[in-house]
């Protein structure tokens, strides 16, 4: 499953173009900590969070999500509200299991 969403933003980052990703998202997807939920409430959003710019919303990262599903996404930018976003994120850390990115993208 989390194979199928990163195959999907690698669509994204193809169009993008290759020196593109190696200078600016490479350096951040390495970076990526995936968290699986293991107990309370499903958090369903999407949330990324990159530098003082967040987007929010339902909108998966794969081919269906990204090119055929009605989706809704708010692009939010200010580093006051990215910081509160992390924190919040960072709040629900205690509550998942961190999945090293190579098993993420592996299955």
């Amino acid at each position: 499953m989390a194979a199928a969403g990163l195959a999907g933003a690698g669509a994204v980052l193809f169009q993008l173009g290759r020196p593109r990703v190696e200078r600016y998202c490479k350096p951040k997807i390495e970076r990526l900590r995936i968290y699986d939920a293991v107990a309370g409430p499903l958090v369903h959003a999407k949330v990324y969070v990159i530098d003082d710019e967040a987007v929010v919303g339902s909108t998966n990262f794969t081919v269906t999500g990204l090119r055929h599903n009605v989706e809704g996404l708010a692009f939010l930018n200010g580093k006051g509200l990215a910081d509160c976003i992390v924190l919040k994120i960072a709040s629900l850390n205690g509550e998942g299991i961190e999945i090293p990115f190579e098993r993420a993208i592996t299955g």
